[in-house]
């Protein structure tokens, strides 16, 4: 594209160089050039006109950040098996009953030779085998496995492979540990979704056991813990900063004394209300702990969020990596919103510049030795009041020379304030990826058929030159088009070849600048999945059983399938404890979107706007933090003899009703299974779940302590 209009460039000679060869093409009348054979390795592409333009762009480079955009999912593969189990947490003993789908990648029955492999934590492959399908009609696969009663700790992989290949195309990952289950639950709740200012936070607490049955008198412990809510109003928002970044030195837990609970395992936690000098929006976190006979405490936390008013100052520098060039102008956008994201008036706010820097100095302490101190020293530049009004954000802008800056914004109204540092000057760093800027991009409906043709309404603040394409692995369709200001409405035919679920929209926008204006061509990107509609493909099942039955019973489930289009159909079952489930979290099993949800986006995109230079700024670069979080070692829990159930059913037809009866024989057992029901059919996918609870009449259980010392007595209570 030309930088002076914006159009295709034809007859540009584009190079992809690598370090031994180098591909040439010719730009057509749409500025696009195609390669048949692309470099595995290339380094540089360059482009030269006939008017000596010349551009260059380094593939070096990370490609561009499309992590805030919505293209995350599974990858697209043109076999895809599915495999899942009932549960992902395993003792040693235990069976592993694995089921698989072999299908294409929209969900058609495939044949093609599939090879499980079972490895252990320190990855060497125990078992390995060719599978046979069980149902071949359906690519259905059914496969248990048997772990050693030596079985070793840690996560193991059942790895699906296709033919003879080395990559796994799938992965169930599963945990092998002896672990003791919580008899016991606490449920947290707070009586407020939003704390203000001087407002206590009362938490309500509720303890039960497993079987049923209150934690009458139960001793309960319970601490708060604070953070900085750096999205205080979600993704929304996510690029302004609220507070003061003062405030996280700030911040202090707070224990409440021990506590018991009534007769009916009920009580209520007080804490105080948070400190009125803290002005940034928090994450309050509420961990409460009741202790088991045995010992061991079972936790449970609850999240609040706090707003030290109810409205807060945000600002968005309009500038990456907190860095600006030196003598420049730092633009920023400012909003007051409310809790429900509104976007406020504003007429009592003032702006504030400081240029910031530190004296420092040694300190000799008796338990640290010499420790560096640092005096930070304000010195205001700039004071301006700022109006915005009601449903629109402010714009601000600053004049720079070189050093380190502090933006506060104070709101007269709440007397809080929010504050932004950044820095002018040079800085040199590696590269890190460039985040472009987002494009509003709407389509007209959630799902389309093959045939159809979509609206896209594209949002542009000013006129610009669009680039539109529809990629699925490839390129599959695109269109140059010139865009007025304002919303615009691009038709997108749905090609009924397109039979794949990673389909992607895509509009990229340039907005030209006059010469010599001290402003880059400004760059704009939206990317949207477009969804195939597979709803007939769904199976609509309802899960017939009873909410409560006895332990040692035969329980019966009936579930049925609305919209079953062939009798050639499968259900399974699972019955797995919760206690099972909340140990170790998974997803439900879910075929149905698996297969049909959108995909990932694979596409890894370079550009070289970025890099463009005015006449008024170098290109500057700042390293960019990575945060890591560290989250503690769990210890493997004593190996003790207690019952978990986690129950199978073997694969039934539906009969000509679309009715399929499964049946379960219940253990001794007591507490809560979750059910979940898997369907398949030829073409049709389906999957639903229910929750029982399991009684008995009289539930007896001793307990010891998880210690003794000499001397102590035993009760038994």
């Amino acid at each position: 594209q030309a930088l002076d209009s914006a159009k295709p460039v034809r007859g540009v000679k584009v190079a992809v160089t690598d370090n031994q060869t180098v591909l040439e093409a010719v730009t057509d009348e749409h500025g696009r050039a195609s390669f048949a054979k692309y470099p595995e390795k290339a380094f540089f592409i360059t482009a030269a006109s006939t008017d000596n333009q010349f551009a260059f762009l380094d593939l070096r480079l990370p490609p561009l950040d499309l992590s805030s955009f919505p293209i995350h999912g599974l990858p697209e593969e043109e076999i895809d098996p599915y495999i899942y189990a009932s549960h992902a947490l395993y003792r040693p003993g235990d069976t592993l009953n694995l089921n698989i789908l072999l299908r294409d990648q929209d969900g058609l029955v495939a044949t093609t030779p599939l090879k499980l492999s079972i490895v252990r934590p320190d990855g060497k492959v125990i078992w390995e085998e060719t599978l046979s399908a069980s149902t071949p009609s359906l690519g259905y696969y059914l496969q248990r496995f048997s772990l050693a009663e030596d079985a070793p700790a840690g996560t193991w992989r059942a790895e699906l492979r296709l033919k003879d290949e080395v990559k796994p195309v799938e992965v169930f990952e599963f945990k092998v540990q002896n672990y003791e289950p919580e008899r016991m639950s606490l449920v947290l709740n707070g009586a407020k979704p939003l704390l203000t200012q001087d407002d206590k936070q009362v938490v309500s607490i509720q303890g039960s056991y497993s079987q049923g049955g209150s934690t009458a008198q139960q001793a309960v412990v319970a601490t708060r813990y604070l953070q900085i809510d750096p999205q205080p109003l979600g993704a929304a928002f996510k690029d302004y900063v609220f507070g003061v970044p003062e405030d996280a030195k700030r911040l202090e837990r707070f224990n409440l004394p021990e506590m018991n609970l009534n007769e009916q395992g009920n009580g209520f936690l007080e804490f105080p209300p948070i400190a009125a000098t803290i002005q940034s929006p928090l994450k309050t976190t509420i961990s409460a702990s009741i202790l088991e006979l045995g010992g061991r405490p079972v936790m449970s936390e609850l999240q609040q969020s706090y707003w030290p008013s109810q409205h807060l100052v945000g600002i968005k520098p309009l500038f990456t990596h907190a860095m600006v060039p030196a003598n420049s102008e730092a633009r920023f956008e400012i909003v007051r919103v409310d809790p429900a994201a509104n976007l406020l008036a504003a007429q009592h706010l003032t702006a504030t510049l400081f240029s910031e820097s530190y004296d420092y100095y040694w300190e000799y302490e008796q338990d640290k030795g010499w420790q560096q101190r640092g005096i930070r020293n304000q010195y205001p530049v700039m004071q301006q009041s700022v109006e915005i009004p009601a449903g629109q954000q402010g714009q601000l802008a600053v004049l720079v020379s070189s050093g380190q800056y502090r933006l506060e914004l104070e709101d007269a109204d709440t007397k809080r304030k929010t504050a932004y540092v950044f820095t002018a000057g040079w800085q040199t760093a590696s590269p890190s990826p460039t985040q472009p800027n987002r494009l509003e991009l709407q389509l007209d409906k959630a799902v389309y058929k093959a045939g159809e043709t979509a609206q896209l309404t594209v949002n542009l603040p000013t006129q610009a030159e669009a680039l539109v394409t529809i990629e699925g692995g490839q390129l599959l369709w695109s269109q140059s088009l010139s865009l007025n200001e304002g919303r615009s409405v691009i038709e997108l035919p749905i090609d009924k070849s397109w039979q794949r679920h990673d389909l992607y929209v895509s509009v990229q926008t340039l907005q030209t600048t006059e010469a010599n204006q001290a402003i880059k061509p400004q760059r704009r990107l939206g990317i949207l999945p477009l969804v195939l509609d597979r709803s007939e493909r769904r199976l609509e099942l309802s899960l017939e059983a009873p909410d409560v039955i006895m332990a040692e019973q035969t329980l019966k489930v009936i579930v049925k399938a609305a919209n079953l289009k062939s009798q050639n159909a499968l259900v399974s079952l699972s019955a797995v404890d919760t206690r099972l489930l909340s140990y170790a979290p998974m997803t439900n099993p879910d075929p149905f979107s698996f297969y049909f949800s959108p995909h990932a986006y694979d596409t890894e995109l370079y550009d070289s706007y970025n890099q463009i230079i005015t006449p008024t700024e170098l290109t500057a670069f700042v390293p960019v933090a990575q945060s890591t979080t560290v989250s503690p070692a769990k210890a493997l829990l004593p190996s003790l003899d207690q019952q978990l159930i986690a129950l199978v059913s073997e694969p039934v037809k539906f009969d000509v009703e679309g009715k399929a009866e499964l049946i379960l024989n219940l253990p001794a057992f007591t507490g809560r299974l979750q059910l979940s029901a898997i369907a398949m059919g030829v073409e049709q996918l389906g999957s639903v779940s229910k929750e029982v609870q399991v009684t008995a009449p009289v539930k007896l259980k001793a307990e010891a302590p998880a210690f003794l010392a000499a001397g102590d007595q035993g009760y038994l209570k």
